[in-house]
């Protein structure tokens, strides 16, 4: 599949996520048309106390965390550029 814009958006959302959480390793990942599968790996032994996070503002390193923090990126940039 050929991505398009917001596809390419999409994609390097994705690869940003270890950026905001120390513990977190996106595994594999595939952009569907109109959703995404991912294997998110989370290192419970790495937990990290919040004020040493790179992004202060994530709450909590779980799924909904991550996958909330992902599509409100998304949602914000592709937004902009709408």
């Amino acid at each position: 599949m050929q991505l398009n814009e917001w596809g390419m958006i999409a994609w390097d959302e994705i690869c940003v996520i270890a950026e905001y959480y120390k513990n977190v390793i996106v595994n594999e990942f595939v952009i569907m048309p109109n959703h995404i599968h991912m294997i998110l790996v989370i290192n419970p032994a790495e937990r990290i106390n919040p004020a040493e996070r790179i992004n202060p503002f994530p709450t909590g390193v779980d799924i909904p965390n991550i996958v909330g923090k992902y599509k409100a990126g998304v949602s914000r940039i592709v937004g902009n550029a709408s």
